[in-house]
């Protein structure tokens, strides 16, 4: 053996025993990217009734005609998907662009990485009083 493949195992199973950290901190409370981390917690759970009455905005996603394709199609697809966007131990997000400033916006896109091998998915939160609710999404 020599020593370049020597010093390739070397540094290949060094990397292999690098412990695996946790991708991001739950956000803070009241924030656009805890509406998002509570809102794949119900989806995950099956809790789309109780997603659809707490984050969903009844102007736009949510409008009581809208909410039965809302359930057969998007929330289906949804929640077969949106565990892989929660990361152990603590179900935390990895955001990974915000656009818009929700210290002065009442409107903010918030993309978050699911699965590595696919692009970060977006959703839209808009500012309702004093809570951010979800008028898109493609978790």
């Amino acid at each position: 053996m020599s020593t370049v493949q020597m010093l390739r195992g070397i540094v290949l199973g060094s990397m292999l025993s690098i412990p695996v950290v946790a991708l991001a901190e739950p956000p803070a409370a009241g924030t656009p990217e805890a509406t998002v981390r509570a809102s794949l917690i119900l989806l995950r759970d099956g809790k789309s009734d109780e997603w659809i009455s707490s984050w969903c905005d009844t102007s736009t996603l949510c409008s009581p005609a809208g909410i039965p394709d809302l359930k057969r199609f998007a929330l289906t697809r949804a929640q077969s998907g949106v565990k892989h966007c929660l990361h152990a131990p603590d179900d935390s997000i990895k955001v990974t662009r915000v656009e818009g400033d929700p210290a002065k916006d009442t409107e903010v896109k918030i993309w978050i990485k699911c699965e590595e091998s696919r692009m970060p998915t977006p959703s839209t939160q808009k500012k309702v009083g004093d809570k951010w609710l979800v008028t898109s999404f493609s978790w």
